[in-house]
């Protein structure tokens, strides 16, 4: 009966220790766990990226192709180019799903040609015909707010939507000292004043090594289509 009785004592702290043990286990990997979700809650990303498509652009390519064959065209060999448009972005995540951050974008487009029926002599006393260059310039600081349909998986989804000033620049230049004496009395400086601007789009974000991301966006925005590289830290 001591034998009996000895036995279940030892069984019982037995039980008694590896239950306390489980326990002591499964706090540590909860406290693990909620560190790991807090850590990715708040953190700070910064990203940086290109764009391509944009409205203003597709239509002056498409006023360059019409201008050849137009007989009332002003304008005549024109060529449209453009820089790329970038955008470098600042965002802090509040809470799993909600993020608040700032987007600054930046791009220039110019349209230079000829102006038809329009010559003048330099000062060398050579007949050359004017040329007329025109260039648009557009830098915009906007605030973000971004919603992160599933913040737990590694590839997330977000829709975004900001608002913000957009500083604009316009530019024109000419091979004619006479025209461009006439340029400056155009008023540019009032078509160049910052503009209320913001955008719309949805992107998603995923992890392509340890805390670099790969993301992309598409909407209404500078560009259509945007994408690069975002690091948190």
């Amino acid at each position: 009966m001591k034998r009996y009785l000895i036995l279940s004592i030892v069984m019982c702290c037995s039980l008694g220790g590896l239950t306390l043990n489980a326990q002591s286990t499964n706090q540590g990997d909860g406290a693990t766990n909620a560190k790991v979700t807090s850590s990715n809650q708040n953190f700070l990303t910064v990203a940086y990226g290109l764009g391509k498509g944009n409205l203003l652009y597709w239509g002056l390519k498409t006023l360059e192709q019409a201008m050849p064959t137009d007989p009332n065209a002003t304008l005549i060999n024109a060529q449209v180019s453009k820089t790329p448009i970038s955008f470098v972005k600042f965002e802090y995540r509040i809470k799993p799903k909600h993020s608040l951050g700032l987007n600054f974008a930046h791009n220039v487009f110019s349209v230079n040609g000829d102006l038809k029926d329009s010559f003048f002599y330099n000062d060398m006393g050579v007949r050359v015909q004017t040329t007329l260059g025109v260039k648009y310039s557009s830098t915009s600081c906007n605030i973000r707010y971004n919603y992160f349909i599933n913040p737990e998986d590694k590839v997330q989804c977000y829709i975004g939507a900001s608002m913000g000033i957009r500083g604009n620049r316009i530019s024109v230049t000419s091979n004619s000292k006479f025209f461009n004496k006439n340029i400056n009395g155009l008023g540019l400086s009032l078509a160049s004043v910052p503009t209320v601007g913001g955008d719309l789009t949805l992107g998603f974000r995923g992890d392509i090594y340890k805390s670099l991301m790969l993301f992309g966006e598409v909407g209404a925005a500078k560009a259509i289509i945007q994408g690069g590289l975002a690091y948190r830290f």
